[in-house]
């Protein structure tokens, strides 16, 4: 019960005042305060549970592939940070609307290409991938993370799921999380070609939210079908790999991948 004025009565648990999701300019902005690339931040654990980890992770924080990569070094990328900022400026902080945060991070990708410097190039990679991501653009977040992942040999299945993963999806619109959840699904089906099925599942996951966010119910059921029927799968190759396992104990946990390696 509540007094006349919506005060709560006496002895009631206070009700939380309603939140209402960031707009996409507000989260842009913000985004451009948080730590840049190469600052260690502890890597986001892996499932669909979210980014715990404090700060926006950078592109250090991603797994390598498994042969391993080439990231630049953290003195390394100091000063191409500080090249970054005497070549572009404020333009990379400046935008404040979606249309200007991609125009930006195109305009990186595209610079990125004839960029000499191994460096520099990671700096303005993983700067357009923050626009992108703030932007809720997630194709423009596929793209450079496919060219991040072949220039500098990180786990590109891995880092791309993490950057969608990173996208604000309750401030979307329905059409941008429909694409987020198109990109998912794509990436899972190209995880489950690659034997990856930490991953799939994970990107399943993440489509099936994303789906929801869309108001695309049916798509959404569709998604939980294939993320079952996958973890089913990779659940009896567990068995038969483990054929000692007695299945009726206790529910076997989703099979590792190489991206579960430190």
């Amino acid at each position: 019960m509540t007094r006349r004025g919506g005060a709560n009565a006496p002895g009631s648990p206070a009700r939380p005042a309603p939140t209402r999701p960031l707009p996409i300019a507000l989260l842009i902005a913000l985004s451009a305060w948080l730590p840049s690339a190469g600052t260690a931040f502890p890597a986001p654990p892996d499932g669909p549970e979210g980014i715990t980890a404090p700060g926006r992770p950078s592109m250090r924080d991603m797994a390598p592939a498994p042969g391993g990569g080439s990231v630049p070094s953290g003195s390394a990328l100091s000063r191409a940070r500080a090249g970054f900022r005497r070549r572009y400026g404020s333009m990379a902080t400046a935008a404040r609307s979606k249309p200007e945060a991609i125009r930006t991070a195109e305009t990186l990708l595209g610079d990125a290409a004839g960029e000499s410097s191994a460096a520099l190039r990671w700096v303005m990679l993983d700067e357009a991938r923050r626009l992108a991501v703030a932007a809720g653009d997630a194709d423009a977040v596929s793209r450079v993370v496919r060219v991040a992942a072949a220039d500098f040999g990180l786990d590109g299945l891995r880092l791309e799921y993490r950057s969608l993963r990173e996208i604000p999806l309750r401030a979307l619109r329905p059409d941008d999380a429909g694409e987020l959840a198109r990109r998912a699904e794509s990436l899972a089906t190209s995880a489950e070609t690659d034997g990856r099925p930490t991953v799939a599942l994970d990107a399943l996951s993440l489509a099936m939210r994303a789906w929801q966010a869309a108001g695309r119910t049916e798509e959404a059921r569709a998604a939980a079908v294939r993320h079952d029927a996958l973890l089913a799968r990779a659940r009896d190759d567990s068995q038969r790999l483990d054929p000692n396992r007695r299945p009726g104990r206790t529910a076997p946990r989703r099979p590792p991948d190489d991206a579960r390696r430190p």
